[in-house]
């Protein structure tokens, strides 16, 4: 595979600042730690237009950073830990997909614990997709135990998610604080929201939320 920036060793200190890549396989290959460092540039033109991110034997995050809208998708081909109280901000427009199997944990190890701050708007949605586009393709957003007010999903799409065991496209874990509003589940192998270890979760707030194509139903608990 033929990359143009390969950073995928632990604790790099890499800024990626007003470049252009092009004439690639890839445009960038990095851990997520380093992708909060990316900012502004080109990186279409390539055989596959996205910047591929890989845990390379470091699963979490464990600090706050933001993932600006770069114009192409960041592409998870490991599953993304969010610790240590880190607060998950994604920029409105950006696209994350997800190799198969591969999700999103957010948990609480810290204090209130760590956040996913999710808010899109109308003209520029968030968007939570499969590399396979099929239902099921990739499994889950899941929210476990931070009891951070900051959690918040809104003007979002969530699609092909469901699948590795998942019970929804967002899952809770012990009641977790969560807004999830706006947001459309589309193509969903499983509930849209799943509560786990308990039927219902009181700190959950939701609406406006549409559905299309959801195997499970709206709101599931266990």
């Amino acid at each position: 595979m033929n990359y143009g920036i390969a950073a995928t060793a632990y604790n790099y200190n890499v800024e990626i600042n007003n470049c252009t890549i092009t004439n690639t396989d890839i445009p960038i290959y990095t851990i997520p730690l380093v992708a909060s460092n990316i900012s502004g540039g080109d990186f279409t033109g390539n055989n596959t237009d996205v910047i591929r991110l890989t845990s390379n034997g470091v699963t979490s995050i464990n600090e706050s950073q933001t993932w600006n809208n770069l114009g192409v998708p960041y592409r998870m081909a490991s599953d993304l830990v969010i610790i240590d109280g880190a607060k998950f901000t994604i920029e409105p427009g950006v696209i994350i997909e997800f190799e198969d199997t591969k999700g999103i944990e957010i948990d609480k190890l810290f204090d209130e614990g760590s956040a996913i701050i999710a808010v899109g708007t109308e003209a520029k949605p968030i968007t939570f997709t499969g590399v396979t586009k099929v239902a099921g393709a990739w499994s889950t957003i899941s929210v476990r135990r931070t009891t951070s007010v900051q959690n918040k999903i809104d003007n979002v799409l969530i699609e092909y998610a469901g699948g590795a065991g998942a019970g929804g496209a967002i899952e809770m874990w012990v009641d977790p604080v969560l807004t999830v509003t706006n947001t459309t589940f589309k193509d969903i192998d499983a509930c849209a929201l799943f509560n786990k270890y308990d039927p219902e979760n009181p700190n959950l707030t939701e609406g406006d939320n549409t559905l299309e194509n959801v195997s499970g139903g709206y709101l599931c608990g266990e």
